[in-house]
C-alpha cells in the first residue's frame, strides 16, 4: 500500500506508457525521478527480449532494482535511507501493477 501524504500530495507519472497519479510523502520531483528511473528500467528490460507482458516486464524490472540495491558495495539495503528508498520502489510498483492491471498490456 502506498505512503499517503498528510497534505494529500500528488503528482501525475508516466511508467511504461501509463499515466499514474501517485500520493506520497515524498516531493514531486522526488516522485518524478523514481517513476523516471522505474519506466527507464521497465524499457531496458523489455528491449532485452520478446517478453510481451506489462507485467513480466514490471516484474523483471522490481526484481534488477533489487539486483542493483542488494550488490556488494552499495551498503546494507536494511540501512535507513536504502530501507526507505526500497519502500518507495516497493510502493511504487505495487501501485503501477495495481492500477495499471490490464491497462497497457502488452
Amino acid at each position: 500500500m502506498p505512503v499517503r501524504a498528510s497534505k494529500g500530495a500528488s503528482v501525475r507519472v508516466r511508467i511504461f506508457g501509463v499515466d499514474y497519479l501517485v500520493k506520497g510523502s515524498s516531493s514531486p520531483e522526488h516522485t518524478r525521478r523514481l517513476a523516471s528511473y522505474v519506466d527507464r528500467t521497465m524499457k531496458d528490460v523489455a528491449k532485452q527480449g520478446s517478453i510481451v507482458s506489462t507485467t513480466k516486464v514490471a516484474v523483471l524490472a522490481a526484481l534488477r532494482i533489487a539486483d542493483e540495491l542488494h550488490r556488494p558495495g552499495r551498503g546494507c539495503p536494511s540501512a535507513g535511507a536504502d530501507r526507505d528508498r526500497i519502500r518507495r520502489l516497493v510502493n511504487l510498483m505495487e501501485a503501477a501493477l495495481k492500477d495499471g492491471a490490464g491497462v497497457g498490456e502488452r
